[in-house]
């Protein structure tokens, strides 16, 4: 049995923090599941970094024109 709670990729129906244990370690369905889909979140990170350093990067990007009345960030 895992002594260490493994916290999951996912949000309870609450909202709350979801952790697993289990007597199977990482042969459980969810283990596995929890680690397909940590490596799909992490996909979309290195994504989403990538898509940024790409646009700061860009000397033509700015921030675009002010809208009026919106607050300066």
């Amino acid at each position: 049995m895992s002594t260490h709670p493994r916290l999951l990729p996912w949000l309870g129906p609450s909202g709350q923090r979801s952790y697993l244990v289990t007597d199977e370690g990482g042969d459980s369905y969810l283990w596995q599941l929890a680690d397909e889909m940590e490596a799909v979140q992490l996909g979309a990170g290195e994504a989403v970094l990538g898509h940024a350093a790409e646009m700061l990067n860009d000397h033509k990007a700015d921030l675009g024109t002010p809208v009026p009345g919106a607050p300066i960030v």
